[in-house]
């Protein structure tokens, strides 16, 4: 089991609080900036959190706990290394510096070139491989060593189309064996992946659980829009008087006294025959009508932009205070 605990770091991370206890593909969504590569370098020891735990089992994670390091594996948003070294050098040293025994290094390493599929350009220079060749190569490297747990810090943001599908296939079956953490600011890629989610949001856990029970969480109610002819406080009365419908309002009035209205209600299959009945009993005819049913993207694209509005009040802020700055600087000169 891995057990995050109120981890704060020094940048963007204000206490997240996970726990991960079975195998699978596990997904974190965040938009950039959340703080997913933060968490990530703090989940396999390559930084300490400011505050709080990381727990592999009973083995607390630091950077100075080996056994524990051992345990999890990042895969990096990008693999950068010498021009001239080979995918069997770079594993060759990855295994070395993991303590891997040399006579099992070997092994490992032909097995791992073989399971991610990049066997055949093993002793070509790094300068040679491609986006796809590269990711694959960091994935080869995270097993070495047979670790429990694998974190991908949204390693594939270069790869798209067909190359993409096929790690994508290749996470599926690694997924059977062990537990992998996906952190990623595409929601499309962890509704693919995941079966289970946590939404990173101003540097907390905003929504956590199956990708089934959010998605039904954020649809307690649903939402329909309808454009009806008439006049607006009797189509709202109307409106109100269905059973199952929580709220309706009027939210724009156009000639013709053709109101949009917007009605939350209990999700219903009949709710439009139900308007259509309640309006014609007014004489209002309903020129269109249209429902809408959110998902965990539709989620993390409202949790997006009002952090993007916040960065940009952020600034808007900051650069007041600097202009008051110039300002009381200028006064002093003068």
């Amino acid at each position: 089991m891995l057990e995050i605990k109120e981890v704060e770091g020094a940048r963007t991370l204000r206490g997240v609080t996970l726990t991960v206890d079975q195998k699978g593909i596990y997904g974190i969504l965040g938009s950039k900036g959340a703080g997913k590569t933060e968490l990530a370098r703090i989940l396999t020891g390559c930084e300490n959190a400011e505050s709080g735990d990381v727990l592999i089992g009973s083995e607390k994670m630091s950077r100075k706990n080996k056994a524990a390091k051992k345990r999890i594996r990042l895969v990096p948003t990008s693999l950068e290394l010498h021009g001239t070294v080979t995918p069997v050098e770079y594993l060759d040293l990855v295994g070395d510096s993991l303590g891997v025994d040399p006579d099992k290094r070997y092994r490992q390493i032909k097995e791992a070139l073989e399971l991610v599929g990049i066997d055949d350009v093993q002793n070509k220079p790094f300068s040679a491989l491609g986006a796809s060749a590269r990711c694959r190569l960091a994935l080869a490297a995270s097993l070495l060593g047979n670790p429990e747990y694998i974190v991908l810090d949204d390693p594939f943001s270069m790869i798209d189309g067909e190359a993409q599908s096929q790690i994508y296939e290749l996470l599926d079956m690694l997924a059977k064996i062990k537990t992998l953490i996906l952190l990623s600011h595409k929601a499309g890629e962890v509704k693919r992946l995941c079966e289970r989610v946590a939404i990173l949001h101003g540097g907390k856990v905003a929504l956590s659980g199956s990708i089934a029970d959010i998605e039904e969480k954020i649809n307690g109610t649903a939402q329909t829009y309808a454009k009806v002819r008439g006049e607006g406080d009797r189509i709202v009365e109307a409106i109100r008087g269905i059973d199952g419908v929580v709220d309706a309002k009027i939210t724009a009035t156009e000639s013709g006294s053709v109101n949009s209205v917007s009605i939350e209600h209990l999700p219903d299959d009949m709710i439009k025959d139900k308007l259509f009945s309640a309006l014609a009993a007014i004489g209002s005819p309903m020129l269109s009508v249209k429902s809408v049913v959110l998902t965990l993207e539709d989620v993390f694209y409202s949790f997006s932009a009002s952090e993007s509005d916040k960065d940009e009040s952020d600034t808007s802020d900051t650069s007041g205070k600097r202009k008051n700055k110039q300002k009381r600087q200028r006064r002093e000169e003068k």
